[in-house]
């Protein structure tokens, strides 16, 4: 056919196929020196969707990589210390996160949270001496086949869930909950010292 030629040019048409299954930038995160990038990757592994994740750790100076963390496991929420060329990330099994964290300088790693269930996100203090995370709770599940409407926002699915905060220290893991009760919380901000945090508290 006269529409078909041999090219050694790299451009070419992109199919279905590759909109579907080529791996996917998903976010990159500098290291407070910006020495190091993080890079979080994802593709999708089999005809029935299931989709992998993991991380990539690149030199800014030389483009090199550095470290690879690959496995068939699901790696997201890379986040670097605001002091030390140390990131935490999250590994995610059936709705059940383990938080890990990672010396680059020795490369080494450990769990500082393990088997939380429905973790949702975490945030370094600046001093990088601790984690605030958030974990949503959702509630019993009804069966009487009734549901009594508190409001006009209890009409959404995901109203009654409620999204709670912790802190854990770094490095030693000690954890404790900084909220509870009828209304979700989220982080808004944490003072440049540390000492301090600003909590949102959402009302539906």
């Amino acid at each position: 056919r006269s529409d078909i030629t041999l090219s050694t040019t790299p451009e070419g048409f992109v199919s279905i196929k590759n909109l579907l299954e080529d791996p996917k930038l998903g976010s990159i995160s500098l290291s407070h020196d910006g020495k190091y990038a993080g890079v979080t990757i994802s593709k999708i592994v089999d005809g029935a969707g299931t989709r992998e994740s993991w991380l990539e750790i690149y030199n800014t100076e030389n483009g090199k990589l550095t470290h690879s963390f690959k496995g068939g496991m699901k790696l997201t929420s890379l986040s670097w210390s605001p002091k030390e060329n140390i990131f935490a990330y999250t590994q995610t099994e059936k709705e059940i996160t383990t938080l890990w964290v990672t010396d680059i300088t020795n490369n080494k790693s450990f769990q500082l949270l393990e088997a939380i269930k429905d973790f949702s996100s975490f945030n370094w203090s600046p001093d990088g001496t601790y984690i605030i995370y958030s974990v949503n709770e959702k509630p019993k599940e009804n069966k009487s086949g009734l549901k009594r409407f508190e409001g006009l926002q209890d009409r959404w699915p995901w109203a009654r869930n409620k999204s709670y905060l912790y802190l854990v220290e770094y490095p030693s893991g000690f954890k404790q909950r900084f909220t509870s009760g009828d209304n979700s919380t989220s982080l808004s901000s944490i003072s440049k010292d540390g000492n301090r945090i600003l909590i949102s508290s959402i009302v539906y």
